[in-house]
């Protein structure tokens, strides 16, 4: 168990920060990998309905049919929808129709495109995510196990 501390006034960003950094790093993903996980869990927690189709295949054929930034826009919801599946309801996956499996290879495939087209400061993290994939969603998973543990004992 991680010996981090929930601390009053501590934002949602750096809760997921602090305790999927402490997993990650020891499963090589790098630190601007771990912002990025970070920034996903964050923005999922506060998620809120949007303009963009339901599925990750409605995405991804929306990705190939339109270009330049609404590929973008549409490959990193593939990616991170993808991302939050693997790493916070794994088991829901499992039982699904479509399974993890699913998940992991469109999210790989979402990033590997968004590295593709976007800019040198931004391709190599997003290669970083294609190449990794299960090893971040898999540090996403024990981290809010972690947290779960660690608010399970406050309880106590």
């Amino acid at each position: 168990m991680s010996q981090s501390h929930i601390h009053i006034g501590q934002g949602l960003f750096d809760f997921f920060l602090e305790r999927v950094g402490n997993t990650a790093s020891r499963k090589g993903i790098s630190t601007g990998g771990v912002v990025y996980l970070a920034g996903v869990l964050t923005r999922r927690a506060k998620y809120t309905i949007n303009d963009l189709p339901d599925t990750l295949a409605e995405l991804t054929f929306g990705a190939a049919r339109s270009g330049g930034s609404f590929a973008s826009r549409y490959y990193r919801e593939v990616g991170d929808r993808a991302m939050w599946g693997t790493g916070v309801f794994p088991q829901s996956l499992r039982r699904s129709a479509v399974g993890e499996d699913y998940y992991i290879a469109m999210g790989k495939a979402a990033y590997a495109s968004l590295s593709d087209m976007s800019p040198p400061s931004l391709s190599d993290l997003f290669q970083e995510l294609a190449d990794r994939f299960v090893m971040a969603s898999a540090s996403i998973n024990e981290a809010l196990e972690d947290a779960r543990l660690e608010l399970s004992l406050i309880h106590i």
